[in-house]
């Protein structure tokens, strides 16, 4: 574990640096889909927090209620942030992302590949390896693009 949690603090970091490159005229500008970079970073949150709570109440033995369908969590998500500046959303990006890592301390190895729902694919240990991958590609990449492209890079 102690692997994957030095990798998602790196991914973390890359995507900090990113994003405080950004430029803060361009953070509400329709540039992801359908979604700004404030809606972006908002649903990372969404999900950093989500991961965090189920991690701490499979560790304590409590069920925790299942997420759904993504589509609608990421929508419920990015619509509870639409009235937050940019500073606040990035700072709660910086905060969940650490309450994230800090939920993996000391995590029992035993519970670490065992389903947290038993008819779904979650385990802590691929819950760890899914925020990677989502802090390194998804939105990272065309963000990374975006900063090339106005010579930010």
């Amino acid at each position: 574990m102690d692997k994957l949690v030095s990798d998602f603090k790196s991914a973390q970091a890359g995507f900090i640096n990113a994003l405080e490159k950004f430029p803060v005229e361009k953070v509400d500008e329709t540039l992801f889909g359908d979604w700004n970079l404030k809606d972006v970073v908002a649903h990372f949150v969404g999900w950093d927090k989500e991961f965090t709570s189920a991690l701490k109440s499979f560790r304590k033995g409590i069920q925790y209620k299942y997420w759904g369908k993504i589509y609608e969590f990421n929508e419920k998500v990015v619509s509870a942030s639409k009235n937050k500046s940019w500073q606040e959303i990035l700072a709660e990006f910086k905060k969940s992302g650490d309450d994230f890592i800090a939920g993996y301390a000391g995590y029992p190895e035993n519970l670490l590949s065992h389903k947290i729902w038993k008819d779904k694919i979650y385990t802590p240990a691929r819950i760890m390896e899914i925020n990677i991958h989502h802090y390194r590609k998804a939105q990272f990449v065309k963000i990374n693009a975006l900063l090339k492209k106005w010579g930010l890079l």
